[in-house]
């Protein structure tokens, strides 16, 4: 049985806007997912590491979750943020958590600690076991990336009957779109194709 990835085509990171105090700005925000969505975002990602999470209270996160989700009112999916180097803490966050009008979890391969591939493994299972929403692996750096020669079954499409194989490669994902844009670029540049007829990146998703 094969679930749909509803996560495609243009999907944005949203910073955090902070006023010069280090308060957030929650206008400025408000006006951010506004113009994203309205120049074509497909899908937003909040509270992930673009969003300077590190940087923000527990009820900062909580009251920008809340704007986010009632402002785009299921106009477009979204991506939240959930992750860590410490496996329970993040499969607490996911039970005791609220993810109320969020379609998907962001979860950053665990930094600093750099686990094996069979730990890493372990790392998502667990966390693709305690949530029903899909789950999509983040790399940054100090981090180690799942690789797709790992046994476990990680793959693009989103499958039900196994958690483990709910786990997208973001990075797989962010490579694909940068291949796209190339291609654009290449098209244009050769054959004076303009980009809104060349190869789209949605189709990379």
């Amino acid at each position: 049985m094969m679930t749909q990835n509803i996560f495609r085509g243009l999907g944005i990171a949203l910073v955090t806007p902070f006023k010069t105090d280090g308060s957030v700005d929650y206008e400025a925000l408000a006006r951010l997912v506004d113009y994203q969505l309205d120049n074509g975002a497909d899908f937003l990602c909040i509270l992930a590491t673009t969003g300077e999470t590190p940087c923000l209270t527990k009820e900062e996160k909580g009251r920008i979750k809340k704007q986010i989700v009632e402002q785009v009112n299921g106009r477009v999916p979204i991506l939240m943020g959930c992750g860590g180097n410490y496996t329970a803490a993040v499969v607490e966050e996911l039970k005791n958590g609220d993810f109320l009008g969020i379609d998907g979890v962001l979860s950053v391969c665990p930094y600093y600690n750099k686990p094996s591939q069979e730990g890493l493994y372990r790392h998502f299972k667990a966390i693709a076991e305690a949530t029903s929403l899909p789950v999509a692996s983040s790399m940054v750096m100090s981090s180690f990336d799942l690789m797709p020669r790992h046994p476990s079954p990680v793959a693009m499409t989103l499958r039900v009957p196994f958690p483990e194989s709910r786990i997208l490669s973001f990075a797989q994902m962010v490579a694909a779109l940068l291949l796209a844009v190339s291609l654009q670029a290449a098209m244009q540049s050769v054959f004076s194709v303009p980009l809104a007829t060349a190869t789209s990146p949605s189709s990379c998703f």
